[in-house]
């Protein structure tokens, strides 16, 4: 069968998706049906300046590739349920259509995501200055909510915890203290920044979004295994992830599609069913210096502030109390 057969009429966006990803997810299709030759010129983005850069870094621009912005009209569950009764959900896009209703509808799916689309309205700030400090972009935010929808508590079968879902050694190696006074995996603020310099350097190494974002999942050795099976070294942008999809893991194969499905949902929640859903207020905070052994009962005392809130600001400190034979830096409620 001809490419131009398979990919008539379907030049132009769906409603509600964007060009650029539209184009990515056409070429999946394309390879799906084995037409190794077929080329898809992918749409680049206009660069834009990032936001000032940590000290000691030059500041960052990056191709914005990974999801664009789409808008919403015409969006909904409807279209989406249209498109994959029709596609079968057997193509790049029809799988994302198909997360897309098992995140807004299926029972428990559902109720996870509107929890952590609440959620995500306390962290959203913290996690979007961490992106854009390192250039990330923007829509990588919704990579927290595939992870844990956005609970600093959430800790996985293997032992990666917190909002990121950092593992012991992949937290320490981004400065991130795991010990058995102070975890800041469990810090969405500490944790966040660090996510970001993940993901950067993810993306320098790989040389696409979606490749950073698949290595998150199952680690850059993993991707980079995939990449010599299929041919080749890092680098070729958003396409070559579809490209060596088959050869990564199945968790891994999902995780692309999920994420892009939870980044469509959350970026228009009332399209999809989750209407009425109040967000937690942002987060907010002052610090306080307590002396080591202090108890976040006692720090709740002296601030006026009640101890459950106080512990919600410092999930990071894991037994309640500031770590033994030293000073630490204490969140409590702006007054």
């Amino acid at each position: 069968m001809e490419p131009e057969r398979i990919t008539r009429g379907l030049a132009a966006a769906p409603p509600g998706v964007s060009q650029t990803l539209w184009m990515t997810l056409l070429a999946g299709l394309a390879l799906s049906t084995g037409l190794a030759t077929w080329r898809v010129r992918t749409m680049e983005m206009e660069q834009a300046p990032v936001a000032k850069a940590a000290p000691m870094e030059p500041p960052r621009t990056v191709r914005r590739t990974f999801v664009a912005r789409a808008p919403a009209t015409g969006e909904s569950l409807t279209t989406v349920r249209a498109r994959l009764a029709a596609s079968g959900g057997r193509t790049p896009a029809g799988e994302v259509d198909a997360w897309t209703m098992r995140l807004a509808t299926a029972p428990g799916h559902r109720e996870e995501t509107r929890r952590a689309l609440q959620r995500m309205r306390h962290l959203e700030p913290v996690i979007r200055a961490a992106l854009a400090r390192e250039g990330i972009p923007r829509d990588l935010l919704y990579l927290a909510l595939v992870e844990s929808s956005f609970r600093p508590a959430a800790t996985s079968r293997v032992g990666a915890a917190g909002v990121w879902q950092f593992m012991p050694g992949t937290a320490r190696g981004y400065g991130l203290e795991v010990g058995p006074w102070v975890d800041e995996r469990r810090d969405p603020v500490r944790a966040s920044y660090a996510a970001a310099r993940h993901l950067r350097d993810l993306h320098e190494q790989l040389g696409g979004w979606h490749l950073a974002a698949a290595a998150y999942n199952c680690g850059s050795g993993c991707v980079r295994r995939a990449l010599r099976l299929h041919g080749g070294g890092p680098g070729g942008g958003e396409l070559r992830y579809w490209r060596i999809r088959p050869y990564l893991p199945r968790e891994t194969r999902d995780y692309v599609p999920k994420l892009l499905a939870a980044a469509r949902i959350a970026r228009d929640p009332e399209a999809f069913g989750f209407g009425g859903v109040d967000g937690d207020a942002p987060l907010a905070y002052r610090e306080v210096v307590a002396p080591g052994g202090t108890s976040l009962e006692r720090v709740a005392r002296w601030a006026g502030a009640p101890e459950s809130v106080v512990a919600a600001l410092n999930p990071h400190l894991v037994r309640g109390q500031t770590p033994p034979g030293r000073r630490w830096p204490v969140r409590v409620p702006v007054r």
